[in-house]
């Protein structure tokens, strides 16, 4: 068959889209192709990839990069369009009456996601989180819906046509991982993943500076993208912390990110207590584990219920940056629980959390689904 993607929003290179759904589909005969806006045009593992230009602001990226997108999509003659974008909902119409079947993938939860922006007015985000559940009830059940998570599907029984997809590291790259060595001289925390307030970047590193009062330097090496006033904001409290050793290299592809992850002591996974976040699967605890290295994590319980089984690391209050500190000065004090625990936490891996437990879903989709 031939599948396109599509993405308005997503980076080129997005790990979910591009290495594992994409290159996934096209490794089992499928002819798929992707189109994102600013991306180079080329063929990358079986799957060529189409260019549109990259959006100016918010609003040219709804009035200009959308319809792009979607009219490459229709120009392409494809048996399926896969969507990655909630702003993309509104060409399930469009592509459906050119006789195109579609697919959602349902990457957030879009209404709890608008109640946590803070470019909405506070007082204006029910009536937004309202208004996208809405858009779903008369959208989505036009087409198929592959969820991220677990609990989409549990909010959205009115969806008929759906499977799970979770997003699980890909254990064939992570055993090619070669770690990168940190610094000589201290303990490195890695995270990978969005960088913003609300993933806990600002707590880690107010934890590096508790546990620096204490005696204990560590370094602090966070990659990923974020909000460039969130960027500015991290540095400038690193240089008020006075933390001589923090790092944000930006966005890598996932074999150089977690390769500089692969050679910390521990990975960070500090999710503040927000409702997009409690009731679904944190990718990077994922890829801690499947690298081997102990984590703190959130304490929730979806959180604990994998942590404690898995024995892979310490449960923290994520609000608290003495709680981060007092983790990870234990994990530090203990090489040996450490690493314990981090093989324990591969052991879990390889056996329930890996991508490749998850294809045979995806491509079932576009067999039974939407017939």
């Amino acid at each position: 068959m031939r599948i396109v993607h599509i993405s308005s929003v997503h980076p080129p290179g997005d790990p979910r889209i591009c290495y594992k759904e994409c290159r996934s589909v096209a490794r089992a005969g499928h002819e798929v192709h992707l189109v994102m806006a600013g991306a180079e045009s080329l063929i990358l593992e079986g799957v060529t990839i189409h260019s549109v230009a990259r959006p100016r602001s918010r609003f040219d990226r709804v009035l200009r990069t959308v319809p792009g997108v979607l009219s490459v999509a229709k120009k392409l003659n494809p048996d399926w369009v896969h969507l990655h974008d909630p702003e993309l909902m509104v060409g399930i119409p469009y592509l459906r009456a050119a006789g195109i079947r579609v697919v959602y993938d349902m990457h957030e939860d879009l209404p709890a996601q608008l109640r946590q922006k803070h470019w909405i007015p506070a007082v204006v985000r029910p009536l937004a989180a309202g208004i996208a559940r809405t858009v779903e009830r008369l959208l989505l059940p036009r087409c198929s819906v592959v969820y991220a998570e677990k609990s989409y599907g549990e909010s959205r029984p009115w969806v008929t046509d759906s499977v799970e997809v979770l997003n699980f590291p890909i254990l064939e790259d992570v055993r090619n991982i070669v770690a990168q060595a940190r610094p000589a001289g201290l303990p490195w925390i890695g995270y990978i993943g969005s960088i913003t307030r609300e993933r806990g970047a600002f707590v880690m590193l107010q934890a590096a500076a508790e546990l620096r009062r204490r005696g204990v330097e560590v370094g602090c090496l966070l990659i990923g993208g974020g909000p460039p006033r969130t960027m500015a904001d991290l540095r400038d409290m690193a240089e008020k912390l006075e933390l001589r050793h923090v790092e944000f290299p930006g966005y890598l592809a996932p074999a150089d990110g977690l390769g500089m992850i692969a050679g910390c002591e521990v990975g960070a996974a500090l999710l503040q207590p927000l409702p997009n976040y409690m009731d679904s699967y944190p990718t990077k605890l994922f890829e801690y584990m499947a690298l081997g290295i102990p984590s703190v994590v959130s304490d929730f319980p979806l959180y604990r219920s994998i942590v404690e089984r898995s024995g892979s690391g310490a449960l923290v209050d994520p609000t608290d940056p003495v709680s981060v500190a007092d983790a990870i000065a234990s994990l530090l004090a203990d090489p040996r629980i450490s690493a314990e625990m981090g093989a324990a936490g591969r052991a879990a891996a390889l056996e329930s959390y890996s991508w490749e437990s998850q294809v045979p879903q995806l491509l079932s989709l576009y067999v039974a689904l939407g017939r």
